[in-house]
């Protein structure tokens, strides 16, 4: 029993002598790890040395950190070639280069086309003839601009050849010379197409329109707002009775009658219609004129002259057929002769409007040319 007791005893001793074993060896590795935690914090590097090196750890960030991985950039894997950071700055920077320049090129298109269109249409246009004081205040207006432009365009040279590096003054010194050359073609070409086509046209449209005139009884004085005359049916050019006068050019008449040339032509007490041209006749010596639509016999009407630096040579070779063939003339109206006066001066319009869609046409043709061969240019003096 005493055995028993004894062995009992120690059987219940034996489980809490175990857990305290247990406790001690627990309690031992738990202060071992914190001293250890303790000696490597003491230990550890500086944050600016861990960077340094390419890792970052509370522990020793050289044992921590393996070799193939240290120095690593975020985002890539160990062992991958990555592209270096100032290869892709040099990438985007390329990049924002070529967009920054397909801005100046776009600008060196547009503004000299609309510069070259805005002032070709005042030039050509009903501004010009109605409105020439407002024409020349937008005409001043364009050349201010294009001055103020090449004022910046020296400036930017000028800082540039100082050493100022941020200055480009490539592209604006272009954009300075084809703005120039844009006022320069559209005062020329837009003064052209005026007096060709446009002022003929508004001359002509803001007179009246006569027809079925009849030159036997008509006077001339009673038509002196007069811009197209049609004549009433058996209106004919008295050819017999032309005339030239020589000043430089020949100024060659024929006198509008009814009923035919020559003797078969009516007799008139007053000419006041005369068919007119230059350098289409025998001069003084009369009876040969070949002026206008003097062949067809669908011809009884006419423009009537505007230019007035013309008419007192015309005025001359009247007085001259009048002395020759002794005839009268009162209040002579000079006429271009042709089959439809009302179609011919809406022709005058047609042909001012075609000229000003292909001058616009070919400026920009011409613009983008420029564009692109100073683009070349630029692109090998590296200023592009």
């Amino acid at each position: 029993y005493a055995t028993t007791t004894l062995f009992g005893d120690i059987d219940q001793r034996l489980p809490s002598a175990a857990h305290s074993i247990r406790d001690f060896h627990l309690n031992s590795s738990q202060a071992a790890m914190m001293q250890s935690q303790q000696l490597n914090y003491a230990n550890r590097q500086p944050p600016s040395q861990a960077y340094q090196q390419g890792s970052f750890s509370t522990l020793d960030p050289t044992r921590m950190t393996p070799p193939e991985v240290r120095g690593t950039p975020y985002g890539s894997f160990p062992g991958k070639p990555s592209v270096p950071l100032t290869t892709k700055a040099a990438i985007n920077q390329g990049s924002f280069r070529r967009r920054m320049n397909l801005l100046p090129m776009l600008l060196n298109v547009l503004i000299p086309c609309c510069l070259f269109s805005g002032l070709f249409w005042v030039v050509s246009f009903e501004m010009h003839y109605k409105n020439p004081l407002t024409a020349g205040f937008l005409i001043a207006v364009a050349l201010v601009f294009v001055l103020s432009l090449g004022c910046m365009a020296v400036d930017k040279t000028y800082r540039r050849l100082r050493g100022d590096a941020t200055q480009e003054p490539t592209w604006f010194v272009f954009l300075f010379a084809s703005c120039a050359l844009a006022l320069v073609a559209a005062l020329f070409f837009g003064q052209n197409n005026f007096q060709v086509n446009l002022q003929p046209y508004y001359d002509i449209a803001n007179l009246n329109s006569y027809l079925n005139v009849d030159p036997v009884g008509a006077r001339g004085a009673e038509y002196m707002d007069a811009g197209r005359i049609v004549f009433s049916e058996g209106a004919k050019l008295d050819v017999s009775r032309s005339m030239g006068f020589k000043s430089k050019e020949t100024y060659c008449v024929a006198p509008v009658t009814s009923g035919g040339d020559g003797s078969n032509a009516s007799q008139l007490m007053v000419y006041d219609f005369w068919a007119i041209g230059t350098d289409c006749c025998a001069g003084s010596q009369g009876g040969d004129f070949r002026c206008g639509s003097y062949l067809d016999r669908r011809a009884r009407g006419g423009l009537r002259l505007m230019n007035d630096e013309m008419r007192p040579f015309f005025r001359l070779a009247v007085q001259q057929a009048e002395a020759a063939y002794n005839i009268k003339a009162v209040h002579p109206i000079f006429l271009y002769w042709m089959p439809n006066p009302v179609e011919e001066v809406n022709q005058y319009q047609t042909d001012g409007v075609r000229y000003y869609t292909a001058g616009i046409l070919c400026h920009l043709l011409a613009q983008l040319f420029l564009v692109f061969t100073a683009l070349v240019v630029f692109s090998k003096i590296g200023s592009a």
